[in-house]
């Protein structure tokens, strides 16, 4: 069995997961950048990838001109904001992805320096609504686009989505399409669900997300993907849902303080009412290999993080 993260975070907004979970030096995979790229996790060598090229660059950024909207682009390594300086909302979103936004110019991004995989229209709902509906058209003669939250506008090479990079690892594995089930609640995961074999909407997937899936769990506040994954793997598993967030930043006092050599210490509560959820997450792994089972966004990632923690997982 291969466990596949799909996802349009880069390749460091993931890293940090598998190696928290020992998963990093194991003979697995992931698709980052919504399918521009594959690693193979032992090493994270790139195995197969697309990227835009200058004309793409350049063609991009002239959208952005006279509006508020940033565009961002990814390499290997970094969030790059192109022509000015990020935005409030750019800040936050490279939190999510463990890293701080890097200027660069519009001459150093179409330099051939870095490989440019995708990029990110963001920007506040309404400015994405309005570039939206003026451009999405034009930009889906040339590119594959997603609008795949309220404030991101996503783009990648033409063709390029989560089911293109999952076919690909697939043949590579001589896995075939019938025995693949994906799971997802976006509309970057559409195709994706299409595509495999056994494709599961989430419970708070949108209608539309829902109709073209072969089959809808619970949502991710009712452990949708655990009781999902129990029902494939069988009697041999057991799986228990966190039911959400377990810690948080404490809110009498402030929870981060940075450090005199430039780092980041923060500190970490139990939220109030999770006692007995985490009493029993730590009955159930006592002396049993744990796999942690996110939801297939940040939001869930950050919430394995936390039991990782919690559980004292052994990264090794």
């Amino acid at each position: 069995v291969k466990l596949v993260l799909c996802t349009g975070r880069p390749p460091f907004g993931v890293r940090p997961y598998y190696e928290l979970l020992g998963l990093a030096q194991e003979d697995e995979y992931v698709i980052v950048d919504n399918g521009c790229a594959i690693h193979r996790t032992s090493d994270w060598k790139v195995i197969d990838s697309v990227a835009l090229d200058k004309q793409d660059i350049h063609y991009l950024y002239s959208l952005t001109q006279n509006s508020s909207i940033q565009l961002t682009l990814f390499d290997e390594e970094h969030y790059f904001v192109v022509g000015e300086t990020p935005s409030p909302i750019v800040v936050r979103d490279t939190g999510y992805v463990f890293t701080s936004p890097t200027e660069i110019s519009l001459e150093e991004a179409v330099s051939g320096k870095y490989t440019m995989f995708q990029a990110m229209f963001l920007a506040e709902k309404e400015t994405v609504d309005f570039f939206e509906e003026k451009y999405a058209s034009d930009i889906c003669q040339h590119f594959s686009g997603v609008r795949s939250q309220d404030v991101i506008y996503e783009v990648m090479p033409a063709g390029i989505t989560k089911a293109f990079a999952l076919e690909k690892l697939a043949q590579k594995l001589n896995i075939k399409v019938e025995e693949i089930m994906a799971l997802g609640d976006a509309n970057n995961d559409l195709e994706m669900l299409k595509f495999a074999g056994l494709g599961i909407a989430m419970g708070n997937a949108s209608d539309y997300v829902k109709s073209l899936a072969d089959d809808v769990t619970d949502s991710n506040d009712e452990n949708g993907v655990a009781k999902t994954i129990e029902k494939y793997l069988g009697k041999k598993y057991r799986v228990i849902s966190s039911k959400g967030h377990v810690r948080d930043l404490p809110k009498s006092r402030m929870g981060v303080e940075v450090l005199d050599n430039g780092n980041v210490d923060v500190d970490y509560i139990s939220i109030r009412g999770k006692g007995d959820v985490i009493k029993s997450l730590k009955k159930e792994a006592k002396g049993k290999k744990v796999f942690l089972a996110s939801d297939p966004d940040r939001e869930g990632e950050a919430i394995a993080w936390h039991i990782a923690h919690i559980l004292g997982l052994d990264n090794n």
